[in-house]
């Protein structure tokens, strides 16, 4: 049976539909992490400097996990082409993953995988170290990032972005603090599910690599 051009009209207008509701769920997600997770301004402070910011700023929404790694997982060649992937969009906008940071951060962060950099100082003003490929988060951040990863790779079963001893350490190095515990809360009221790692950090020590899963 023929496809009627009102046919391939019509599922031409479904799928553009359906990418602009995708996209907006995208924006949705940042929108709510600047004005209901981060909701008062003595909280509104961006991860790795403390910067303080309002809604409206320009702000860099950054997702710890890195996008290529989960592009590859999910068998994308590109963003573009993972658009209408509900399952990778679902990782990519846990709130759980995302924190404000600034511009300049982000364009240091451009590139770079999440470990240990090996140097004794920091290289940037705000406590955070760099090297050609490698990011090492300011000590205050290195337990939610760490917790933010591991949920990924617990809750997804996403590939471990990070090398898992580090991870624990960090863990323990930077336990949650009120603040992360009040954000854990909010996005599990928005989203509905907490991340295990905020609320009992112990557990970071029983996860265990899976050596054939990936």
């Amino acid at each position: 049976m023929r496809t009627t051009p009102c046919e391939l009209y019509d599922t031409y207008f479904f799928l553009l539909l359906t990418l602009a509701s995708l996209q907006a769920w995208a924006q949705d997600a940042e929108t709510q992490l600047l004005t209901e997770v981060y909701a008062t301004d003595d909280e509104r402070l961006t991860l790795y400097c403390q910067t303080p910011f309002k809604p409206n700023d320009r702000i860099h929404i950054e997702r710890v996990y890195p996008q290529r790694t989960l592009l590859d997982h999910f068998g994308c060649e590109s963003a573009r082409s993972c658009e209408m992937n509900a399952d990778y969009l679902v990782v990519w906008n846990d709130l759980h993953q995302m924190f404000p940071i600034t511009s300049s951060t982000s364009r240091h962060r451009r590139g770079t995988f999440i470990d240990d950099t090996r140097l004794e100082e920091p290289n940037h003003a705000c406590g955070y170290k760099t090297t050609f490929q490698t990011f090492e988060p300011s000590d205050h951040a290195k337990g939610d990032i760490a917790r933010a990863i591991l949920y990924l790779y617990d809750t997804y079963k996403v590939p471990l972005a990070g090398n898992l001893g580090t991870l624990q350490e960090w863990n323990k190095l930077d336990p949650p603090d009120e603040f992360e515990k009040l954000r854990n809360q909010r996005i599990a009221d928005i989203q509905g599910k907490s991340n295990p790692f905020i609320d009992n950090p112990e557990l970071a020590e029983q996860v265990v690599m899976d050596l054939f899963g990936f």
